[in-house]
């Protein structure tokens, strides 16, 4: 798969994805605000498991490359712990030439090469929401 293609899907899916979300969670708020919960607590409970599925699925190819990262990291320092045992000359000289490849080219994810795809993506997003939930209710605030 084309990785801009795959960096177009995960885009599409937080613009839509999001939104909806962050309509949810305004009109829980309002609800709580004019004490009308209990009315609706049985569709909300729908609707929040629904976006909380979906924000998973828009989520998870982060918190994969965050994982593959780790193992990435975790083999690194295999690597150097080789590197503390005796061995011959030449294996040793491979096992540098190698770490120095893997320091040079570190294991990143990028979607379009701009946003990050790792668990800063989820704190982006997370950050993006509040923020905009705070306007949001500060504006409609009466």
């Amino acid at each position: 798969m084309n990785p801009y293609k795959f960096g177009t899907y995960l885009i599409i899916a937080l613009l839509l994805n999001v939104p909806q979300a962050m309509a949810t969670i305004f009109l829980s708020v309002k609800q709580i605000q004019s004490n009308r919960m209990a009315i609706l607590s049985l569709g909300l409970s729908a609707e929040y498991l629904n976006i909380f599925e979906m924000l998973m699925l828009t989520i998870m190819p982060a918190i994969s490359a965050g994982m593959l990262t780790a193992q990435a990291n975790n083999i690194q320092v295999i690597l150097h712990d080789l590197l503390l045992q005796p061995q011959d000359e030449m294996h040793v000289r491979e096992i540098e030439c190698f770490i120095r490849y893997v320091e040079a080219r570190p294991c990143r994810f990028r979607v379009w090469k701009v946003i990050p795809l790792d668990a800063d993506l989820l704190g982006m997003v997370l950050s993006f929401c509040v923020t905009y939930l705070i306007v949001i209710i500060q504006f409609t605030n009466k």
